[in-house]
This record gives C-alpha cells, structure tokens and sequence, in this order.
C-alpha cells in the first residue's frame, strides 16, 4: 500500500481522484486501492504530473504566481455560473418541456374525440342519404300512383261527360 510522503512524481487516477506515487500507481491494474473504483482503461485513467517545492525565485515570479491564481479563480467563479445558469436552464427546459407533453396528450384526446365524433356524423349522414333515397323512391312511386289515377279519373269524367251526352 501507498503509505509514504508524496513527492514530485504523482499519479493520480482520473475517475476518483486518488493520488499515488509514480511506482505504486504501476501496481494498480483493475481497481483503486482507496475507494475500488473500477480502472477500466490503465492508459487513459491515470493522470501524471509533477510538483516541484520549494521558494520561488523573485517577487515577479511570486506576483506570476498569484495572478495566475487570480485567473483561475475567476475562471473557477465563471465555470460556476454557467453551471449555474445551464442547471437553471434545464429545469426551465424540463418544465416547459413536461408543459408541452401535457398539452400535447390534451391535444391527442381532443382530437380522439373530434375523429369519433366525426365518424358518428359520417354515419349518421349515411343513414339520412339512404332515407332520402327511400324517401324519394317512396314520393316518386306516389307520384306515379297520382298521375295514373289523375289520367283514370279524367279518363272516366270523359266518360261521363259523354254518356250524359247521349243521354240528352
């Protein structure tokens, strides 16, 4: 086990963050020894970089130093924010998103129930064009039956008119 002062040469492996030196880092194949995380791939999952310690050399490198401390900070501040404002984001998208598939599905019955309601109108007006036909049939045979018994009773007027005729 990795128990010793960490020095310039560390390894830290990607996924969990573990650091170890450079030669005990070489024995860890398949799971960190600390959390037993899985090493999936040993090449890609390590991490290696070297500190060096020590007093830095000028006041320059010093104030180097700290504005680079400064930029990372205000990077880090950045980074933040916009973690911040894409979670914002997404829960605003969630929302409208769970708003829109609730619109959605009331869309989706409302037309179920104009489809349905349709059809029964397409039945109905079905059935009332099929009564119209009989309808018209029936009026037609009618019609028919008047006008033949129009053309009897004018025929048997004549008749009449005719024999009073001879009658006279």
């Amino acid at each position: 086990k990795c128990k010793g002062p960490l020095r310039s040469d560390i390894t830290g492996l990607k996924r969990c963050g573990h650091l170890f030196h450079a030669r005990c880092a070489s024995s860890i194949h398949d799971r960190c020894p600390k959390c037993n995380k899985p090493v999936k791939d040993v090449e890609a999952d390590y991490l290696s970089f070297y500190i060096t310690f020590g007093q830095p050399d000028s006041t320059a490198d010093i104030a180097s130093s700290q504005d680079e401390e400064g930029e990372l900070r205000q990077r880090a501040l950045e980074a933040y924010a916009r973690r911040k404002q894409v979670k914002s984001d997404k829960q605003s998208l969630v929302a409208k998103l769970r708003g829109l598939e609730q619109k959605n599905a009331q869309l989706q019955d409302e037309l179920t129930r104009t489809v349905t309601e349709c059809s029964r109108i397409e039945k109905e007006h079905a059935r009332d064009e099929a009564k119209l036909a009989d309808t018209a049939r029936t009026i037609s045979k009618s019609i028919e039956r008047t006008t033949g018994a129009a053309k009897l009773i004018e025929s048997l007027e004549c008749q009449r008119i005719v024999q009073e005729a001879w009658k006279q």
